[in-house]
């Protein structure tokens, strides 16, 4: 087998308004309509940009990030947002089922995720990774993280015992939270 003899591209692209959109039929022709394997690797980049299926299609990243890492769960009216929850049993109808964690109930860890709106009563959005800002009544310090509180809410100090320690995320700023649940807590006693 003759070895692969590897190519260097002339140059780094970077995406602009004139040649890096391909329509369909381009990139079904790709490989015949490629001058060299650059070209190739154009059309092929371009087609990546269509599945990610941004609007402005010479900017390849989405530009609303906080939608992802966002489940529809279902949930009961007790579920605020802002309430801290986990999952608490099988999925129902293609939905998981959360209820709100306590940082005093071993039977409600660990957090899986904050509720950022509820569209019914029995129906919320839960973020269980990346940005959330702008649903609480208090300012959020930045750089600090934030725990599973006592109340089932977001807590700046670590409960006292006897309760459950479990980090949440961390503040970017003063109302928007990086949620990042560490699976892990830990029991403090009295």
């Amino acid at each position: 087998m003759a070895p692969r003899q590897r190519i260097r591209l002339r140059e780094v692209r970077k995406s602009d308004f004139w040649d890096d959109q391909r329509t369909p039929a381009e990139i079904d022709l790709a490989e015949s309509l490629a001058v060299d394997e650059q070209d190739l690797l154009q059309y092929l980049l371009s087609q990546v940009r269509q599945i990610i299926g941004t609007q402005q299609w010479h900017n390849p990243v989405p530009v609303n990030l906080t939608t992802l890492g966002r489940l529809s769960c279902s949930c009961t009216a007790v579920e605020t947002v802002g309430s801290l929850v986990h999952i608490s049993g099988n999925k129902t109808v293609g939905l998981y089922t959360v209820r709100k964690s306590f940082a005093t109930t071993l039977a409600t860890m660990p957090v899986m995720g904050l509720v950022v709106s509820k569209p019914e009563a029995t129906l919320a959005e839960v973020q269980y990774s990346g940005v959330v800002s702008g649903i609480w009544t208090f300012d959020l310090v930045a750089g600090k993280p934030y725990f599973l509180g006592k109340d089932g809410e977001i807590s700046l100090t670590p409960p006292t015992g006897p309760a459950y320690v479990q980090k949440i995320g961390v503040a970017l700023d003063v109302s928007a939270l990086l949620v990042t649940p560490d699976p892990t807590f830990i029991e403090r006693r009295a």
